[in-house]
């Protein structure tokens, strides 16, 4: 699986109802290669429907990290439509892990932590649309794991190096 996931980023396969039906079981798929993978491909292509939108919601919670970034960076470049359509998702607690937990052993503060990450994500996402700096969000965007802010550093390295190129 993670082979066909790796393939799946480094190819170009048009989709097709099969690829398509491979592609959407990849965002429940243990390994996280594989849901990075599923993020990476539809924003690729531009897919977006009820289905894909409920799979990225999940990936934005995700616990591994690549997953979780893979869907901000996605989210930052998707269409104004898309964009606030996946974010009136979030905001109404898609993607949110139920904690088989009782009330009173934790299970209502497990959501609401889950419900605080999605939110972030999504400020995240809405401040990059928005062109305000990175280090600026990372500031002011509290309980964010570093390695979101340090990929996209990484990545306007990469934009700005390329740019440059072009230049000359």
């Amino acid at each position: 699986r993670e082979f066909g996931a790796f393939f799946l980023d480094e190819s170009d396969p048009q989709p097709t109802p099969v690829l398509l039906d491979v592609v959407l079981a990849m965002a429940q798929d243990p390994l996280p290669d594989c849901r990075r993978g599923f993020v990476k491909y539809i924003s690729a292509w531009k897919i977006y429907d009820a289905t894909v939108a409920n799979s990225l919601a999940k990936c934005l919670h995700d616990w591994h990290l690549w997953v979780r970034f893979a869907v901000i960076d996605w989210a930052a470049r998707a269409s104004d439509e898309v964009f606030e359509s996946f974010s009136q998702l979030i905001d109404a607690g898609a993607g949110i892990r139920k904690s088989s937990l009782t009330k009173e052993r934790g299970g209502d503060l497990l959501e609401g932590y889950q419900k605080k990450r999605g939110l972030r994500g999504i400020e995240i996402a809405h401040r990059l649309r928005a062109g305000d700096d990175i280090e600026e969000i990372r500031k002011s965007v509290a309980g964010e794991d570093s390695y979101s802010f340090d990929r996209l550093v990484f990545l306007a390295t990469i934009k700005d190096r390329t740019r440059a190129s072009l230049d000359k």
